[in-house]
């Protein structure tokens, strides 16, 4: 598949795909056993359900894990925890144009992760943070994917009004034992990845991964042309708590930062989805003071009065 059939057919359209074979050649697929990874980086502390492990600990820990809810390694830092790990693997061409959020330098989110997990371990159901779009390499091991349109709940997930927070079974294996048989009534997409596969996770799309194996894999989340105006209204509609992958003193006013770096590119494409998105603000606060000061205006010409 080329890179141009892929933004037509699928990235332009908000629509996920395998790519099989899209990350077979990096040195990672060699480089990256269990036991090339401890004798290199095991002393080094990784993110492990929220807290700092040694990664021989993880393995240690997960070797004589037998319960639902495995341990499972997710770090957004391992770049600069073990450089070299960074220089194993190159984002795949379909990505590679463009990551609009690097141009708000240190104010850039979260948007790489190591991942390495045990078989049954995996991500419970989410959607991507801040709008993105990701792409996942999956380079040892086999990872089984589940995936629901945007505005289709999956079932057994109930999220709140704001998306702060989802409801669910607490274990992959509670999800499937309850609610996998009418996933595909409910059009579900599914799929394996196998090793050097790399599924591209549309903005908004809900989706949850279980490591069938021991796997490790990367994935990083970005924003291109196809999902800036998606990123643009999160930013604008979602209150500050929810954006992801920055520290709290810095989330406030990331919309007003983006737009900014976004006009100071001097990229004629991302000045007009910019220029569509302010146009797109003006017209809706225009129709709420509309609808507010007619209804002021039906209230003054009844008998109707406010009691204060």
């Amino acid at each position: 598949m080329s890179v141009d059939e892929f933004r037509e057919k699928y990235e332009s359209l908000n629509i996920p795909v395998v790519i099989r074979g899209a990350a077979k050649n990096w040195p990672a697929m060699k480089k990256w056993t269990r036991q090339a990874l401890v004798r290199k980086f095991g002393a080094i502390d990784f993110t492990v359900g929220g807290y700092e492990m040694a990664l021989k600990d993880f393995f240690a820990c997960s070797d004589g894990c037998s319960d639902d809810t495995p341990l499972y390694l997710f770090d957004p830092l391992f770049g600069e925890k073990a450089p070299e790990l960074a220089n194993d693997y190159t984002v795949p061409e379909y990505f590679a144009r463009d990551d609009l959020f690097k141009l708000l330098s240190d104010d850039r989110p979260h948007y790489r992760w190591l991942i390495v997990g045990p078989s049954k371990s995996g991500s419970i159901f989410h959607k991507d943070p801040n709008a993105t779009s990701a792409w996942n390499a999956c380079i040892t091991g086999r990872k089984r994917w589940i995936m629901f349109k945007p505005n289709q709940n999956p079932p057994g997930v109930y999220p709140s009004a704001d998306g702060a927070e989802v409801a669910q079974p607490h274990s992959l294996v509670e999800w499937f034992t309850s609610f996998y048989e009418f996933a595909n009534k409910e059009g579900a997409l599914e799929c394996v990845c196998e090793p050097g596969d790399v599924l591209f996770v549309p903005s908004g799309w809900w989706h949850m991964a279980l490591n069938l194996t021991e796997c490790i894999a990367i994935t990083q989340n970005y924003v291109s042309v196809a999902n800036l105006p998606k990123v643009l209204d999160f930013l604008d509609t979602k209150c500050e708590n929810l954006v992801s992958g920055l520290d709290k003193n810095r989330r406030g006013g990331l919309s007003d930062r983006f737009v900014a770096a976004l006009r100071a590119s001097g990229d004629d494409a991302l000045l007009a989805i910019v220029d569509a998105h302010a146009r797109k603000k003006t017209s809706a606060t225009q129709k709420a003071k509309s609808i507010i000061g007619d209804a002021f205006a039906t209230a003054s010409a009844s008998s109707f009065s406010f009691s204060f």
